[in-house]
């Protein structure tokens, strides 16, 4: 690299640096995922039913890593399916903490959430209830916002 102040940083170096600070250290927000939220709590037996059914064939991935997934999903604010899949390729902790071994493409999640939409909107209610009263103890009109945004 050059030894000047204008010298730029290539996206390897920008790789490099994230993928060493997830490595070195879990990342904060999947520890505190992990011991705060009981994801597979939030499924409720029908969606679980629904996806587990005896007919059809076994299923690639399981339930709570997509719950999970999408939950990232959310917190990130990614829009298209795309974003939370190159972001799942580049994290080992992020890939881990959904339970992938190999990250689904985007047509896994996309019939994924057409199939099951209605019981996902049930279940991000659920968590909405679960989280609303820990984010009004923290702050109450931060909560108001973040309640209308997960809505």
């Amino acid at each position: 690299m050059p030894n000047n102040k204008f010298s730029q940083i290539s996206i390897f170096d920008i790789y490099e640096d994230v993928n060493a600070s997830f490595t070195e250290k879990k990342s904060e927000l999947v520890s505190l995922l992990e011991n705060h939220i009981d994801f597979s709590s939030l499924i409720s037996y029908e969606f679980s039913r629904a996806y587990y059914s005896s007919l059809g064939r076994k299923h690639k991935y399981h339930l709570v890593s997509f719950i999970k997934a999408l939950v990232i999903q959310k917190l990130f604010a990614f829009n298209l399916d795309s974003q939370l899949i190159l972001v799942l390729k580049s994290s080992d902790a992020l890939r881990d903490f959904c339970g992938f071994d190999k990250v689904p493409d985007g047509s896994y999640f996309t019939r994924f959430k057409q199939k099951y939409c209605n019981y996902l909107v049930n279940m991000f209610h659920k968590l909405v209830d679960i989280t609303e009263p820990i984010c009004r103890e923290i702050d109450a009109k931060k909560a108001d916002y973040l309640i209308f945004d997960t809505t």
